[in-house]
């Protein structure tokens, strides 16, 4: 619970809102002045530094490991996020490309597109196989159920049997004692 003392009567309302609008625009100022400042320090970056954040973004992009299978629903998101880099890189004035850059960026954005799609068909054709192997499973799930079945069923019709079988053995020893008595 906190104090707060009332207003004396002589203040009215109106001054104390023009002493809060007083205070609003004065902290926007200081930071629209902080934001300025800000945007200034972060155009003042060398062209080292952009090249180190650029080599970092490409190096974490070319470490990442995709969570689940399959894999080709984020090749799209990962060329993106590439594309975006290099673009960025490009875009910052303290860089200036030239005609060899352009080709050799233009040509290996070729090659890593045609890996991704090459392996996009390598992956279709693990998942052909995969679905191929689960038919394939359950056929063998399938056949050992009905192999259980029926070792089952000879199981209880040879108990059947061979129980009926000794009944009528029993009861020819029993007539063949009795006749030899």
């Amino acid at each position: 619970m906190t104090f707060r003392a009332k207003a004396s009567p002589r203040r009215s309302a109106k001054t104390q809102t023009k002493k809060n609008l007083r205070n609003k625009k004065t902290k926007e100022k200081k930071w629209r002045a902080i934001a300025k400042h800000q945007i200034t320090q972060e155009t003042q970056v060398s062209p080292q530094e952009i090249v180190e954040k650029t080599l970092t973004r490409l190096d974490r992009l070319g470490n990442q490991i995709f969570a689940l299978s399959p894999f080709s629903q984020y090749y799209d998101d990962w060329l993106i996020n590439l594309k975006q880099t290099v673009v960025e890189f490009e875009s910052d004035p303290a860089i200036t490309t030239d005609e060899q850059y352009v080709k050799a960026q233009n040509q290996i954005m070729q090659i890593i597109q045609a890996a991704l799609a090459e392996k996009r068909i390598q992956e279709s054709t693990l998942t052909d196989e995969a679905k191929a192997l689960v038919e394939t499973n359950h056929k063998m799930v399938e056949a050992d159920k009905q192999y259980a079945e029926q070792t089952r069923a000879l199981s209880t019709k040879r108990n059947t049997d061979v129980q009926r079988l000794t009944t009528k053995i029993r009861k020819v020893e029993e007539d063949l004692t009795a006749q030899q008595n």
